[in-house]
């Protein structure tokens, strides 16, 4: 049985500048996507349920930077990792169906997923529209916002327990599946000290588009009908009011501003 967890390097902007109508992101550190930590957990924890019969991989598209995130990923027990060196597949500017074909394209590579796992969402685009269009790229069924997930290698069967706006549902469904994980499922763990040492020396392979046989558009490929427009920075809010004095002539200024603004 073949894990497949997806990592993205992000960077690390909380309060993003815009520079030119782009992001400006000159000194910006980049890290691990936060939400992908789960997926790297939650592998390791079937890897240690299940046993050997389990083989656990990581698998990310970017410049050379991005290996550090799969060093990341070795440290903390992934078997195998591969990058694919397309730094425009980890930008904004490329079409999210351009990137699912070409992860689809390293998946096969790979030998094919039973469980492919991602992060519910990413800290730059946040669009989670990334991992259904994976499912449709390879054939798989999509779970989104899985709690809890039980796997039966045995029947080929995979049981997920999703957090709805109301509660949660029980679903079950057949292999191969992709899944994103909510943040309750688990807490990741820290590498260790071994893990580190090992992983520093590791070799990262990676491969490209072309070796693929996903060309990118611009080069000898097509689009996906997706273009960038530009960004914006969202409206400014009114500074918030403070109301001065005793909690009953707090209440008193609280009524009378409710009023004026016709919401009593």
């Amino acid at each position: 049985m073949r894990i497949v967890v997806l990592v993205k390097q992000v960077p690390d902007a909380p309060e993003p500048r815009l520079a030119g109508g782009r992001p400006a992101l000159d000194g910006v550190p980049w890290v691990t996507n936060p939400f992908d930590l789960h997926g790297l957990e939650e592998a390791l924890r079937i890897k240690e349920q299940l046993g050997d019969i389990v083989e656990t991989m990581a698998l990310t598209a970017g410049g050379a930077r991005a290996a550090e995130t799969l060093r990341e990923a070795l440290a903390v027990g992934i078997d195998r990792v591969l990058r694919i060196d397309a730094p425009e597949l980890q930008g904004l500017e490329t079409g999210l169906v351009t990137v699912a074909r070409v992860l689809a394209a390293a998946i096969r590579r790979l030998g094919g997923a039973d469980l492919l796992f991602c992060g519910q969402k990413s800290l730059d685009q946040q669009s989670g529209m990334l991992p259904p269009a994976l499912a449709e790229a390879i054939g798989a069924c999509f779970i989104p916002d899985a709690a809890k997930i039980t796997v039966d290698p045995s029947l080929g069967r995979v049981a997920v327990e999703r957090l709805l706006p109301t509660g949660r549902a029980q679903l079950r469904a057949c292999l191969p599946a992709v899944i994103t994980l909510a943040k309750t499922i688990n807490e990741p763990r820290l590498a260790s000290l071994r893990g580190l040492m090992k992983a520093k020396r590791a070799e990262i392979p990676c491969v490209t588009p072309d070796e693929l046989g996903v060309p990118l558009p611009g080069a000898s490929g097509p689009g996906d009908g997706y273009a960038l427009l530009g960004f914006r920075s969202p409206p400014s809010r009114p500074a918030a009011m403070k109301l001065e004095g005793t909690p009953a002539e707090q209440a008193r200024a609280l009524v009378h501003q409710l009023r004026q603004g016709r919401l009593l």
